[in-house]
Order: C-alpha cells, then structure tokens, then sequence
C-alpha cells in the first residue's frame, strides 16, 4: 500500500508541475503556444507519461504538428519546452531519487553533479524554486538517517523497495516522453 502511495504522489507529481510549467516566465517557449495548444500537450504528456504504450504514431504525430503550427523550433527550443514542462517532475526526479538511494545505502546526504547541474538549469527556467531545492536536500538527509518523511499527514520510512518502485516508473517514463519529444518517430 505504501508503494503504492508512493507511485501515486510520483504521478501527481508529473501533473502538478506540468501545470507549473504552463505559468512560467515569458522566456518559456510554452509562450508560442495558445492556451488550447498548451492545454493538449499538458494532456499528452500526462498520457505519455502514465500508460505503457504510449507514444503512439497517432499521439506522437499530434504532439508534433501542435508545436509546428507556431513555426520552426531549434534543438534548444525543444529542449528548453522539454526541460521546462517535465524537467522537475520526470528528469529532476529521477537525479532526486538515485541520490536518495544513494544515500540510503551509505547512511549520508549525498548529490550527484547530475542533480546539481540540473537543479541550476531549472532555476534558470524558474520551474524550480530554491524553496523545493532546500525540502528535497532535507528529505534526502530524513532517508539516509533512516528517518520518516511525512506526506499528507502520515510517515513514511522510504526504503530501497519503494525506491527501486519509484526509479524504474520515473525510467520508463522518462523514456515514453523522449520518444514523444524525437522528431521522427520510432516503434
């Protein structure tokens, strides 16, 4: 039940900081978007991130002709609409949770140069506030020492199960919004 609650929040997690991303500053290239166009990538990448067989050709296909109406969009654009519509929830995750684990396993707050680059990468697009960056650094302490983290009113004591469970979600779909920001699609 606690993996399970814990795959949930990972989830909700996607969403909440989707929808996040959808407010950012006006350096966001979200900003070519309109708002119906921004609603159905929101809706796509909620998809993509949650089910298994997904992108599909048709999916993938409509992702691309939304942001192709609005013109040409460099590597960096994408990149940039990539990192600022699932960088926290999916790619920052996935660094939080192997320093977690990390630091699980040698019994002391650890991070990796990977998060830490990324963590400035995401201050910069502001989708990340230093607010997160100081709780997550303080979670990840609560683990290596064994203690509990509280969500939602209850405690939870994270173990290397339930973050093996939440690495191997944030993997897959990780790999699932890769393959939906790819040009050219691929089986």
């Amino acid at each position: 039940m606690v993996l399970m609650r814990l795959a949930l929040a990972v989830v909700l997690s996607i969403f909440m900081y989707t929808n996040l991303a959808l407010a950012a500053p006006p350096t966001n290239p979200l900003d070519r978007l309109g708002p119906g166009e921004r609603e159905r990538i929101t809706q796509i990448l909620n998809q993509v991130s949650k089910k298994s067989n997904m992108p599909n050709r048709e999916v993938h296909s409509e992702f691309w002709a939304i942001l192709g109406k609005r013109g040409n969009w460099s590597d960096k654009e994408i990149e940039t609409l990539k990192d600022s519509l699932v960088g926290v929830s999916l790619i920052y995750m996935k660094y939080y949770w192997e320093d977690a684990l990390s630091a699980l396993e040698k019994r002391a707050p650890e991070k990796s140069s990977k998060r830490a680059r990324y963590e400035e990468r995401l201050l910069e697009l502001r989708v990340l506030s230093p607010e997160i960056i100081k709780q997550n650094e303080e979670n990840i302490a609560k683990i290596a020492y064994g203690q509990p983290l509280t969500t939602e009113g209850r405690e939870y004591i994270i173990t290397r199960q339930g973050i093996d469970l939440v690495l191997t979600s944030l993997t897959s779909a990780s790999e699932r919004v890769e393959k939906l920001f790819s040009r050219e699609y691929k089986e």
